[in-house]
């Protein structure tokens, strides 16, 4: 399991450099530009960091509560998405991988 965490650090550290406005991502970007392959330990607070625009986009709680709630299901669709990936890799079937979409995320995939 290292071995594998350390060749993904080494091919996000390759890559991002050739990402548009990945100088945004602060201590990550250091990270990317560093010869570490611990990881960068950041402050945790992400999320907070790209909602809080919300209160100021806003102007009733309604609508800031109803977009910051978007973001959780950003989170959901990541989540989604990377066990997705998991799963192909490991060589699971298109059928599997959609079952356990619906089951574990609860979405509707009956047009795929």
């Amino acid at each position: 399991m290292y071995l594998e965490q350390q060749r993904l650090r080494h091919y996000i550290q390759a890559l991002c450099p050739q990402i548009p406005l990945c100088w945004l991502w602060g201590m990550f970007r250091r990270w990317t530009r560093s010869d570490s392959l611990e990881p960068y330990y950041g402050f945790g607070n992400g999320s907070a960091m790209r909602v809080s625009p919300v209160g100021f986009a806003f102007d009733t709680m309604e609508e800031v509560l109803a977009e910051a709630k978007r973001s959780a299901e950003g989170i959901k669709e990541a989540q989604t998405v990377a066990a997705a990936v998991l799963l192909a890799r490991h060589g699971e079937s298109k059928r599997r991988i959609k079952d356990f979409i619906e089951k574990n995320f609860g979405y509707d995939l009956a047009e795929l």
